[in-house]
């Protein structure tokens, strides 16, 4: 999956369904169509410099999702914009917190195997790196690590 062409830009081929918000994305579910690929994106870490509000995301692959059923489960008080789309959720609604238990149970299996440096508001990638399970339990500095420092 080629972050650098959804984080930039944007693409139909790529999109995300945020499931947590602050200015800006905190956790959500990217699918890339070309690929078949979808990840369960969450932030680790974030600093604000001269270059602007850097965050730092792990992407898990998440098997057997179907995407497009969990977007037609998902509330519609927003309407569906793509490529970030953040609907609103509500815990007190007995049918999305059971959706929103079975989101949180699929995600928390998945394994991280990719970190991203993404600024939010400009829309620039500045790092992407593959890792494996260890490697990624062993670190203590993201913006090190991503040779952002």
């Amino acid at each position: 999956m080629s972050m650098k062409s959804f984080l930039s830009q944007g693409s139909l081929d790529q999109r995300m369904v945020c499931l947590s918000y602050f200015d800006g994305p905190v956790k959500g579910i990217l699918i890339d169509e070309t690929s078949s690929s979808i990840f369960y994106m969450s932030m680790i870490d974030s600093r604000e410099d001269n270059l602007g509000e850097i965050r730092i995301y792990s992407l898990s692959l998440i098997e057997l999702f179907d995407f497009d059923l969990f977007v037609d489960l998902c509330p519609k008080i927003r309407p569906v914009k793509w490529p970030i789309w953040v609907p609103l959720w509500d815990d007190e609604n007995p049918l999305q917190s059971t959706i929103g238990s079975s989101i949180w149970d699929l995600v928390s299996r998945a394994t991280p195997s990719k970190v991203i440096a993404w600024e939010i508001y400009k829309r620039v990638l500045f790092a992407e790196k593959e890792l494996a399970q260890h490697e990624f339990e062993k670190v203590n500095d993201w913006f090190d690590f991503l040779d952002l420092r």
